[in-house]
């Protein structure tokens, strides 16, 4: 059974973006913070509604929010399971629904092959499961952690979704982006 939760609208002129610049990123604690997925609070918003629970979103969904009243649709930009809570931010240039750097822990057990080869700064293509596009990102690799940092701001529907780097039209890694 589903749980009445609250849905927090983060505005996108709000302070929570104002560090999302990413000059100067050289070590692995820079990009490790670079990648972190926004964590909003009820304090960071404004309450706008209620949902049936935070299992019927994901992030980046735009239809099934139920919020009247907005001049542009509003998105799923971040979800708290623990207090059943989504954040929601209005129209699709909102802040919160891009990122810029993915983190790929390399203590996960992945497989790949000839990564070790890609210097940092090396461009590579990146392809989601069941999109169409090919996306340019800059590979850095580190002790802990392979970097992807898009030329281009990204959709936070990457999350939950299978996704490979290729160099070269090599395949690299295919990888599940939790």
């Amino acid at each position: 059974m589903n749980q009445k939760g609250q849905i927090v609208e983060i505005l996108s002129s709000s302070l929570i973006y104002k560090s999302d610049i990413l000059s100067n990123l050289s070590t692995e604690t820079d990009f490790l913070s670079a990648s972190q997925k926004r964590q909003y609070s009820l304090f960071d918003g404004i309450l706008v509604g209620e949902h049936e629970g935070w299992t019927n979103f994901r992030l980046g969904q735009r239809k099934g929010i139920n919020v009247g009243g907005k001049k542009k649709p509003l998105y799923v930009i971040g979800i708290n399971k623990k207090e059943n809570r989504i954040f929601v931010g209005e129209g699709i240039d909102h802040p919160g629904l891009f990122i810029k750097v993915v983190a790929i822990d390399k203590n996960e057990g992945l497989v790949y092959t000839n990564i070790s080869t890609l210097e940092n700064n090396t461009p590579v293509e990146v392809k989601i499961e069941l999109e169409n596009q090919t996306f340019i990102a800059l590979f850095f690799e580190f002790k802990n952690y392979i970097f992807l940092k898009f030329d281009q701001l990204f959709r936070i529907d990457l999350f939950n979704h299978k996704l490979s780097i290729h160099y070269k039209n090599t395949m690299l890694l295919n990888i599940f982006i939790p």
